[in-house]
């Protein structure tokens, strides 16, 4: 029997690098504010048996860093279609549907293709 998963997470323990917040007040004691305004996304997870210090681990670690970018900027705004330097960004090298995980069913780079900015639609070409 062969059986499907999908799933996202993060690593807690050992704590990841991203999680040096994870002491201050709003993010600390399982504490886990909203973010973004489009998806209002959170880090709230636990480990079986209690709240746990994750601070924003979910979150990507370099925010604001589009491919073809000189520099990522810091902007961690989730807005689907945010190119964070126009003119300088790159088009999506991974376009095949059998390697995109999400919104697989959109044409490569139109309007609908809502993570044509992100990292990991052009491996090795944003300034990470």
């Amino acid at each position: 029997m062969i059986a499907m998963a999908a799933g996202h997470a993060s690593m807690i323990n050992p704590a990841p690098r991203n999680a040096i917040d994870s002491e201050i007040p709003a993010w600390s004691d399982g504490k886990h504010p909203n973010t973004g305004w489009i998806e209002p996304y959170n880090c709230r997870c636990t480990n079986g048996t209690s709240e746990c210090n994750s601070g924003q681990a979910c979150f990507w670690f370099s925010q604001g860093c589009t491919p073809g970018c000189k520099a990522c900027d810091g902007n961690g705004s989730r807005i689907p279609n945010f190119d964070h330097c126009p003119g300088e960004s790159i088009k999506p090298t991974i376009n095949d549907p059998q390697y995109r995980t999400v919104n697989q069913a959109a044409a490569p780079g139109s309007l609908q293709d809502f993570t044509k900015y992100n990292p990991w639609r052009a491996p090795g070409k944003a300034p990470v």
